[in-house]
Formats: C-alpha cells, structure tokens, sequence
C-alpha cells in the first residue's frame, strides 16, 4: 500500500495489523517527524517498510551542479536529516522487521547523520534485506567512511542494495566500502548503483575486482551509468572469484564504451561459470556492428546462460543489414528468455528469424524504444544518431531496390 501522509494520528490506529507498508512522503515537514516515529512504533509486526522522502524545489541542473542551494535546504520547516535517522533508530521495537527501504532525494545528509542511521539499521535484530539510496543529498567520503564503518555491524543481511545519484563519491571510498562488506558473511545478493557521479571518475574492472571479495554472492547488480568510465584492458585474475554468481545485471549506459571494449567485456563474462541469468544495459554508447560478433561469440562460447536481457538502443548497430545477423541468430540456441531493447528498424523479418533459430525460447520480449529526449545525456547523442540512421536507411533502402546485396555500410566516418 501507498499512502501520502494527511491524518498521520489516525493511521496507525487503522493500521496496526498490516505487515508491509510503502511510504512515501514530498515536501515532509519536520514537525511531523515525532508524530510518523510514534506511529511507525505502534505498528510492531511490521515485516517490510519501505520510506521515500523527497523534497521538491525548482532549481537548474547548473545549480544543483554548483551547489549554490545548500542554505535553502535548511529553511526552519523542512525535513531534517537528524529525524530521518532518529526514526530509523527506533524501528528497532519493530521486533519482525526483515525488509527495509529507504529513500532520500533533494534533502542534504550529513556524515554524522549517516553514521547514525546504519546505526540504527543494526539494531533491527533480523533485518535481511536493507536498500539505501541517496539522490542529490551531498553524500560524500565522509558519509561513504561512515557507511563503511557502520554497515558490518548488520549480519544478518543477505541482500544489500546501495544506490547513489549525483552524489560525491571517490574511487577510494568505494574500495573501502567494499572492504567492510566483505565481512557481511552472509551477503548473497548485492546491489550497488553510482549514477552520474559528481566527482571522481571510475575504473569499471576496478569496481569489479573490488566486488570480488564478497565471496558468496549468487546475484549481483552493478549500475555506473553516466559516468566517465575508464574501460583499461588489464583485467586480473580475481574476476575469477565469482564462482557462485547465478544472476548478472550491468547497466552502464552513457558511458562511451566502443567496439573493443564491449569485446574484452565480452571476454570478461565468460569467466562466470554459474552464470544463469545475464542482464546487459548499454544504450546511447558508441557500439557498431562488430560489437554483434562479440555478443554473437560470448553466446556461442556459453552454455549456462538462459535468461538474457539486451539493452543496445541508441548505438550504432542496424541489425536488419549487419553482416554478423546470421551469427547472432545462431547463438540464441540455448536461450529460454530473450528480451531485446533496440531501435525500430524492418524488424518484422528479424523476429521471424529469431523465433526460428532460437527453437527453445519460453519467452520472447521486445521493446522498440525512440530517444528519451527529457534525459539531456542521451540528447545528447541524439543528433548523431539521427544522422547515421538517417544516411544508413537512405542507402539500406537503395540496396533493396536495387538488390545489391554486397553493400557493407561503412558509419566510421561520422565521428
């Protein structure tokens, strides 16, 4: 259930056998603070909570960059970072507790306050599953120091999700954090997302080889999208270390990956043994058709795969006239589910090939997906996408007429 909160004294009255509540909160007056703690400790067999606090203002992208709007987020009855934590620390009278979400976004949080509020997470004696996300609350390596320092002390997580958006986080608080949750023994799926960061930039196998000392993890999923990503070809050994990993996702959209470096990622992937279910998100890159071959060989080359999700919309890849169509066909032999996200293009003939080749498929979904022009990155990007699929079709559709079917289209030229 949803509820924006309007009678908070009469909610916990109507409510106190439910188990699971979603709440979300805009524009949270602090006043209210003791009044939501008092009734959340009214509800004690609460099992799942989930808490969104967001506060709504209306400032440019260039001023959340500069951060010129700190003083007005202090105004005397806004949300306080303090309450927020103040809450979470009495949720421990919620004796059932297992599941709990927390959301921030536009409300600045302090280091202390998210000391204090892993804090109080620890306290809730047989929490499970723990999601925090932060969005534009000036998380920086002080907060990520104290995450770090605190988060160990919750043991009995088996799933663990961690999300920041234009936030301020180092390379080297990262590796700290993942130094901490190493010792979480009983860790098996984890999720971390860094969006569009605000200040250091990122080495993907780095992250990656950082992950790896969480050693019993089955699922896992990573999101850097919109980020500077530094795609180095020296990749170690510990990639090895994820044995036991049954299900992937990687969302690293908008972060200028080519050709090459999707082949050495490719590369990469096959080290993951017990891998079942694989989820790639690389839209608005810089991916030609090549990249195609090595998905193509990645697929061949792996059996364990089933379930396989394909975001590749917004690069530079026309799968009706890539020369590597046929080998992409033949590598869904093995598949059970296939979801592909791509740019419309004569796609009636393709899915009648892929329900042909792809003989074993349960599911089959597709999404055609024009440009998300509300997401400046992606606008980005637009123009140049528009001018090759506006060449390409041109002579896509000449070399129909005129059945010349030889004609291997050359898009290098455009950048």
């Amino acid at each position: 259930m949803s509820y924006y909160y309007q009678n908070l004294e009469n909610f916990a009255k109507s409510n106190l056998q439910q188990c699971s509540y979603k709440l979300s909160f805009v524009n949270f007056q602090d006043a209210n603070g003791t009044l939501l703690l008092n009734t959340l400790t009214q509800c004690q067999n609460l099992k799942k909570i989930s808490m969104n606090f967001n506060y709504i203002m209306d400032f440019s992208q260039e001023e959340w960059n500069q951060f010129k709007i700190l003083e007005s987020l202090y105004e005397e009855n806004n949300l306080k970072d303090k309450t927020i934590s103040n809450i979470i620390n009495n949720l421990n009278i919620c004796m059932n507790l297992k599941i709990l979400s927390l959301g921030i976004e536009n409300i600045p949080f302090t280091s202390i306050e998210v000391k204090n509020l892993i804090i109080g997470a620890s306290k809730i004696q047989i929490l499970e599953n723990l999601t925090l996300s932060f969005n534009k609350s000036f998380f920086d390596e002080q907060s990520m120091a104290y995450l770090a320092e605190e988060i160990i002390n919750c043991q009995n997580l088996n799933t663990l999700a961690l999300r920041f958006q234009q936030e301020l986080i180092t390379a080297l608080s990262i590796n700290n954090l993942f130094d901490q949750i190493c010792k979480i023994k009983q860790l098996e799926s984890l999720k971390i997302e860094i969006i569009q960061n605000m200040k250091d930039k990122f080495s993907f196998y780095e992250v990656i080889n950082q992950i790896t000392k969480v050693s019993n993890l089955k699922n896992l999923k990573l999101n850097l999208s919109f980020n500077q990503i530094n795609y180095g070809k020296e990749v170690g050994d510990q990639i090895m270390k994820f044995e036991n990993i049954k299900s992937l996702e990687l969302n690293l959209d908008s972060t200028n990956m080519k050709d090459d470096q999707f082949s050495i990622l490719c590369g990469q992937l096959l080290r993951f043994k017990s891998l079942f279910n694989l989820s790639l998100s690389l839209r608005a890159n810089e991916l030609g058709d090549s990249s195609t071959l090595s998905l193509s060989q990645f697929l061949k080359s792996t059996s364990n795969i089933k379930i396989f999700t394909f975001d590749l919309r917004d690069n530079l890849i026309c799968l009706e006239c890539n020369k590597y169509l046929q080998s992409f066909l033949e590598s869904l032999s093995n598949l059970y589910s296939l979801n592909l996200f791509y740019t419309q293009f004569q796609l009636s003939s393709i899915e009648k090939q892929i329900k042909k080749k792809a003989k074993r498929l349960i599911q089959y979904d597709r999404i055609f997906d024009k440009l998300d022009e509300e997401n400046y990155i992606y606008h980005q990007k637009y123009v140049v996408q528009q001018n090759w699929k506006y060449d390409h079709e041109k002579t896509h559709f000449q070399k129909i007429q005129y059945q010349d079917y030889d004609y291997d289209y050359d898009y290098e030229d455009l950048f």
